[in-house]
């Protein structure tokens, strides 16, 4: 194992140097070494030194860098396009002023429905519902809106996970984006005479 140092983190010893001091705001994981002779070789104190600084400079860019919401954030609607958006209105709620579960239902069908016909190319039928979660109310005012995405293609038929994402304004405050449903809905491709047919992929 020769040619190369290794580098460890020990307390101040003689002949090493002086340890960097802790930085503010986060520990330092570079802060104290020692180095080790492997082989005949052994690397100068410039060499360490550059090598140090470098990985300080990686550490303070590491720590500079601001997180931004991306698709993958479960508290941020998906990017692509909405397959429907609609608005909810009185005549669609309870006698407590909620949006009805099933009004909610048949918009995602006509969005599941919709993106189906596009993947397919063709006429769909839905065959069936699973996993179909709420997990927020609905109020009249808000701007709904059907996110769809391809879960499995069959040979004639087709799963799609449909999400439904509400903008909600509030006086005085910034418009909050909430996930109020989601599930998933399976479609049948259908022929000509109303039977089945192969999806063309």
């Amino acid at each position: 194992m020769g040619g190369y140092a290794i580098f460890e983190r020990w307390a101040p010893r003689a002949n090493v140097g002086t340890p960097r001091p802790e930085p503010r705001g986060g520990l330092d994981l570079f802060s104290v070494f020692r180095v080790r002779e492997c082989g005949q070789h052994r690397r100068t104190p410039a060499k360490v030194g550059r090598g140090l600084r470098a990985m300080w400079r990686l550490q303070a860019s590491l720590r500079s860098m601001k997180w931004s919401p991306d698709m993958n954030d479960p508290q941020s609607p998906p990017r692509t396009e909405a397959e429907l958006r609609t608005i909810a209105m009185p005549a669609d709620t309870n006698r407590f002023g909620d949006i009805f579960g099933g009004w909610l239902l048949a918009q995602m069908d006509l969005a599941g429905g919709s993106y189906a016909m596009a993947r397919t190319g063709g006429r769909v039928a839905t065959v069936g519902i699973e996993a179909m979660s709420f997990h927020r109310p609905v109020y009249v005012g808000d701007r709904v809106s059907c996110h769809c995405r391809t879960e499995h293609i069959g040979r004639t038929s087709i799963t799609v996970h449909v999400e439904t994402w509400v903008r909600r304004t509030r006086p005085c405050q910034p418009p909050e984006e909430i996930k109020v449903t989601e599930g998933m809905f399976t479609f049948v491709a259908i022929g000509e005479g109303g039977v089945k047919r192969i999806i063309e992929r």
